[in-house]
């Protein structure tokens, strides 16, 4: 998909099709703004994914943005990608992705860049932090805010909403709030 010059679109939503993600977009629709979900597909072995991603978009009417980056998961080593030796990493969870997250911002902010987009929202949560992900602790995203605002040539902010909440609480609200059920989200790493 191509955006239209006038889609005056006001976030990007790093988008899988999982809780998070899908949570993400119905609070951009609570706050009333235009969101553009921007799925990513970095050779991640569980594509079922883009499958739910593509089907949200669809019922919700929403744009979603497909790029293909596979080549990623043949540099990095970890049980998402299917390339993983747990002698590897230490402290981390088997699905951590060697800068996975920073390589998704850098591909969300150079998109909002390019399209004028002024905010991008990631789904890192508290349950990603007692499970292990350190590019989702807080301070990784006050950082790479920090780090991102100095070198683009406006002002993009980069956010994560849901940083206090776990993933039994956002689960809950999707139910009770917006009356999603778990069977129109990504699940798992499944393959």
């Amino acid at each position: 998909m191509q955006l239209k010059p006038d889609s005056n679109y006001n976030v990007v939503i790093l988008f899988s099709g999982g809780t998070d993600s899908i949570f993400l977009h119905q609070l951009s629709k609570s706050l009333n703004y235009k969101s553009i979900l921007l799925f990513i597909n970095y050779g991640q072995k569980h594509i079922r994914e883009l499958q739910f991603a593509q089907k949200y978009a669809n019922e919700e009417n929403v744009d979603i943005f497909y790029t293909d980056f596979i080549t990623y998961s043949s540099i990095t080593n970890s049980a998402l990608t299917g390339n993983f030796d747990n002698n590897l990493y230490k402290n981390v969870n088997e699905f951590y992705v060697p800068m996975r997250n920073t390589f998704l911002l850098t591909i969300a902010t150079a998109y909002a860049e390019t399209n004028k987009i002024p905010l991008i929202w990631i789904g890192s949560n508290y349950s990603d932090r007692l499970d292990l992900f350190p590019d989702c602790y807080q301070e990784y995203i006050v950082n790479i805010d920090k780090l991102f605002s100095s070198i683009c040539t406006f002002s993009i902010k980069i956010e994560a909403p849901l940083l206090g909440m776990s993933k039994e609480m956002i689960l809950n609200l999707l139910k009770k709030e917006y009356n999603i059920t778990e069977d129109r989200m990504f699940s798992g790493y499944e393959e």
